[in-house]
């Protein structure tokens, strides 16, 4: 969902009309030389790089059926949890985190198409995350299985990240402890009747202030 809303901020930023008065057709663009609707070409190349990710977490997110937002939703309203795979794990990451791997790889021109993983250098446990929600919610919900079932995900997914780590000096700088802790205050924002946005703005700045010190 997070590579489509890049894809879908980047197509809507360079198809407008100011971005498209600004690129003459032919103009030379990152290095490349663009033969057709500058526009046009630079958004191909930026699809013709998505990278996999998987498990994106951060404030704001209120969809249904996921887990951290189900967790959140069940320590509001006092409700049980019910957890499909408790032991199932994921490389769960922040979206800042995915959002800077993209700003990196936005940076640079590759040749032909390729794929990047993103991703945490660990996995965590369903069970795991809502333990954590629990603790930086100050918390708790009843939490049960749903009983045995065949589902078609692997329990245990990882991401091998070496190629964007070794290529782009990228790292997972968040704990997953930080993760958590960003998206609970993100949800409680909401609850509050406050706007993430703010609340995003400050975490960026730190995460920016982390990323200065290393």
């Amino acid at each position: 969902a997070i590579a489509e809303f890049f894809k879908a901020s980047k197509k809507a930023d360079f198809f407008s009309a100011r971005h498209a008065a600004a690129l003459a057709p032919g103009r030379q663009g990152r290095g490349h030389g663009l033969t057709k609707s500058a526009p046009a070409q630079l958004f191909e190349e930026i699809e013709a790089e998505v990278e996999a990710c998987i498990d994106a977490i951060g404030a704001g997110d209120c969809s249904p059926n996921r887990l951290l937002p189900d967790t959140m939703r069940a320590l509001h309203q006092e409700q049980p949890l019910l957890l499909r795979t408790p032991d199932s794990a994921r490389p769960w990451q922040h979206v800042i985190e995915l959002c800077w791997a993209f700003a990196l790889l936005g940076a640079q021109s590759f040749k032909g198409t390729q794929a990047w993983n993103i991703g945490p250098n660990q996995s965590v446990t369903v069970k795991e995350m809502v333990r954590e929600a629990e603790r930086h919610w100050q918390s708790a919900t009843t939490s049960s299985d749903v009983g045995p079932a065949h589902y078609p995900d692997d329990p245990q997914l990882a991401l091998d990240c070496r190629k964007l780590i070794n290529t782009l000096g990228w790292q997972p700088n968040l704990s997953m402890s930080t993760r958590i802790q960003w998206t609970v205050e993100g949800q409680k924002a909401l609850l509050r009747g406050e706007c993430p946005g703010t609340l995003i703005k400050q975490q960026l700045k730190q995460f920016r202030q982390w990323m200065e010190q290393q």
